[in-house]
């Protein structure tokens, strides 16, 4: 930190680093791993501690669902693919243990036949929107679907299948990258609410309660939220919302799924997560309304017992498009949101974090949008290389 703004905040703790994130989710983490790889001095900020939250479930990647927005995202979720393994086994020798990775595929379920063919024709459309990254799937019919998986009820007509989706363990995820950060020095900061964010003195300043950061860039990664955080006097807004996604929990059930589903998500306890969205269920079921719906769906699941429900908020486009854009690596301040971020973790820790340390060439493929001298905004539909 400057002299003159460590003077100004002498009453309090100051701090100096090269970046500072704020938001210690999934994207931030990642992000200031990759920042911190690269050798730069991180403080890295959140209200809570996300950190050491339990995740409780072995969530889907679902890949060819990433895909659907268009070229850009499609471009990013290849990226993405290609870059899991070398990343989990980065990751895995820094911090000493896996992120419980599996690529072995997944499938969307599809209830009729005309989802199906609306199933289909999106897939189609997709790898037509994206020919340089296109989605490897197949369609299955209600046969081969209950040979694949014969603990799905026959009722189902059937399901797409990409060889590219995984699922991974975010509470292996988390507990990893925050043994990374701890190895790699970054300095985390729990329970440490941002209130502002400026530019003072020719450097940026992080304004925390007791607490100020002076740095050189700031990405703000705490979600749509984090657009209060942008500097006053830009005209910036975002051109994001928030979107609730709705799960039904069904407990003590036992493991049968081989592979990612949309609608259904393994945890590790034997629970079954259900997509209530997908599934037609509604938030506020009770136990017998989604104990039916569920046993419509896969056989072997009479036996729900409890229930528990809860939003998760996405960022996601006003048009629904695709919710990335070039990086201005010009800019030194950013807003970052992420629909995918456990998908597109290896972007975050890698060509995300090279944008933002100033090191991608302009033809390079970045995520995320910044203004030239404040906090950016994310932008739909335009994120391509060049």
């Amino acid at each position: 930190m400057a002299p003159c703004l460590r003077k100004r905040y002498a009453n309090m703790t100051a701090l100096a680093a090269d970046v500072t994130v704020v938001g210690a989710g999934l994207t931030g983490a990642a992000l200031a791993y990759g920042l911190a790889r690269r050798g730069l001095r991180v403080v890295l900020l959140d209200a809570r501690d996300p950190l050491t939250d339990l995740a409780p479930a072995v969530a889907p990647l679902m890949v060819q669902d990433a895909r659907l927005a268009g070229e850009g995202a499609a471009q990013l979720t290849q990226l993405a693919v290609q870059s899991w393994v070398d990343f989990d086994t980065e990751l895995a020798d820094i911090a000493g243990c896996h992120l419980q990775y599996r690529r072995d595929g997944g499938l969307h379920l599809c209830a009729t036949e005309t989802d199906c063919a609306a199933r289909q024709a999106a897939l189609l459309a997709s790898n037509r929107a994206a020919p340089s990254a296109p989605s490897a799937f197949e369609m299955l019919d209600a046969a081969a679907l209950r040979r694949l998986v014969p603990r799905l009820d026959g009722t189902l007509a059937g399901a797409s299948y990409c060889r590219d989706d995984a699922r991974v363990n975010p509470q292996a995820v988390r507990r990893a990258l925050g043994l990374a950060l701890v190895r790699l020095k970054v300095d985390y900061r729990p329970h440490c609410r941002v209130q502002w964010v400026r530019e003072q003195g020719g450097e940026w300043v992080v304004m925390a309660r007791g607490l100020a950061v002076g740095c050189g860039r700031v990405a703000i990664a705490c979600g749509i939220d984090g657009a209060a955080l942008v500097p006053p006097g830009d005209g910036v807004t975002p051109r994001l919302r928030s979107s609730a996604h709705s799960v039904v929990q069904t407990q003590a059930l036992a493991p049968f799924l081989p592979f990612a589903t949309s609608q259904f998500t393994q945890a590790g306890d034997g629970s079954l997560l259900l997509d209530a969205a997908a599934l037609g269920v509604a938030v506020d079921a009770d136990a017998v309304a989604v104990r039916t719906r569920a046993a419509a769906v896969c056989t072997g699941v009479g036996q729900v017992g409890v229930i528990r429900s809860w939003h998760r908020d996405r960022a996601v486009a006003p048009d629904g498009g695709a919710c990335y854009a070039p990086l201005d690596t010009s800019a030194r301040c950013w807003l970052l949101a992420s629909p995918e971020p456990v998908l597109h973790l290896p972007v975050h820790g890698g060509v995300v974090a090279d944008a933002v340390a100033g090191r991608v060439p302009a033809s390079g493929l970045c995520a995320f949008h910044g203004g030239p001298t404040s906090a950016g905004v994310v932008s739909p539909g335009i994120d391509r290389t060049g």
